[in-house]
């Protein structure tokens, strides 16, 4: 039939349209059903693993495979025939729960690898260009707080980190008299208030915690958080920015949360130099120091997807990204480092570091992309936080 010599109505065109999506809905509920279990018995993916495929939302494990089961009836007909259909329908299963559905045969690669490292993050974020997050200028969502607390082995360290601090502070004989002030600002929703709560029960020391957060919508959670726990004679919590508050009180211990990827990007410094006012003279802050590197790289998918904006100012955008391939031409370098407190009458958060990297001999001719940054983080004595390469922090994807 050729279009160009009939004339339709739009009542026409719409009645066929209708018709149109009618047949192809009977027509793709007849081969449902036989293609649902086809489909999944070659998606190897564990319960971990499907979890990250809408990783953002809490479920459970039956809604998990209800999900992917849909995800994956939608692939098509004639899985089962041969190996080389089952590989060509696994990439275009594997495309289609991507969120932005990049070409499944490229994807197989990350998967597979994902398999053998068994990492805490979804590989459809792996050589990903993101955009830093500003929770100073912006209140974060609901969300990204999920993603956050999904990583607990940063809650872990944490925990640590308070547990040795309240250990030095209060000796055994003064443990059921002596009580502790802690301020957590920037306190999102609750689970900095509550690695120190557990830190306290842990070692048998009192805790006076005030919980300071300008969000909102995170302040409400934290609310509930408080009443269903049980913990309203110890926590206060403060709806407030940091820098704004007056506290009633000065702190023995400052915990926060502010680093970014380079460590000071995301204005933990301007955060906590008017947060340190809280503190006692010589108290404890959690960090106690961090420290920002670089490394140069290789890495020609990034570069090519930062080139293709075809401007200058994605080349001079930090982005935040797990790197995968990528070539790293020479160990890396510390930057910066800033502690809290610091007192001093010069302190000045202006920095300026010229940087000399030697590739070795034997790498042969490499093109330098950029350079890749990271920080590792003193948190208390010898407990630490880091995604610095050679001291990272083992299952940590978020900090």
């Amino acid at each position: 039939m050729e279009s160009s010599k009939i004339t339709e109505s739009p009542v026409d065109k719409r009645c066929e349209s209708v018709a149109a999506a009618n047949r192809v809905q009977k027509v793709y509920r007849s081969y449902q059903t036989q293609r649902r279990w086809q489909v999944l018995d070659f998606a190897r993916l564990n319960l971990s693993t499907v979890s990250f495929f809408n990783f953002l939302k809490p479920e459970s494990a039956v809604s998990s495979w209800n999900r992917i089961s849909l995800n994956a009836s939608k692939v098509g007909l004639g899985l089962s025939k041969d190996s080389k259909a089952l590989k060509i329908a696994f990439q275009h299963w594997i495309e289609a729960i991507d969120p932005r559905h990049r070409y499944g045969h490229n994807l197989h690669m990350y998967y597979d690898k994902w398999c053998e490292s068994d990492a805490g993050q979804p590989f459809f974020y792996w050589d990903f260009l993101q955009s830093p997050l500003q929770p100073l200028m912006d209140n974060l969502e609901a969300q990204t707080y999920e993603t956050f607390e999904k990583g607990t082995m940063k809650y872990t360290q944490y925990q640590r980190a308070v547990s040795k601090a309240l250990l030095d502070r209060v000796p055994d004989e003064e443990a059921s008299t002596s009580r502790t002030v802690l301020m957590v600002v920037g306190a999102g929703r609750g689970p900095f208030v509550r690695a120190s709560l557990q830190a306290a029960e842990e070692t048998g020391r009192k805790l006076k915690v005030y919980a300071v957060e300008k969000n909102l919508n995170a302040v409400v959670t934290l609310h509930s958080l408080i009443r269903m726990e049980g913990w309203d004679n110890m926590v206060t919590i403060i709806s407030s920015d940091m820098r704004c508050w007056d506290a009633p009180e000065k702190a023995d211990i400052l915990v926060s949360e502010l680093l970014g990827s380079f460590g000071d990007n995301e204005l933990s410094l301007e955060c906590l130099d008017r947060a340190q006012r809280f503190l006692k003279p010589d108290d404890i802050s959690i960090p106690s120091s961090y420290t920002s590197f670089i490394q140069p790289v290789t890495a020609l998918k990034l570069y090519n997807n930062v080139k293709s904006h075809k401007d200058l100012a994605h080349f001079e955008t930090a982005y935040v990204v797990k790197l995968y391939r990528v070539a790293r031409l020479a160990p890396s370098k510390s930057v910066f480092t800033f502690t809290h407190p610091e007192y001093s009458d010069n302190k000045s958060n202006q920095r300026y570091k010229k940087l000399h990297f030697e590739i070795p001999a034997d790498t042969g001719s490499a093109l330098v992309h950029g350079f890749a940054g990271y920080f590792d983080a003193v948190l208390y004595k010898d407990v630490h936080l880091g995604i610095e390469p050679t001291t990272t922090t083992p299952n940590m994807f978020s900090w």
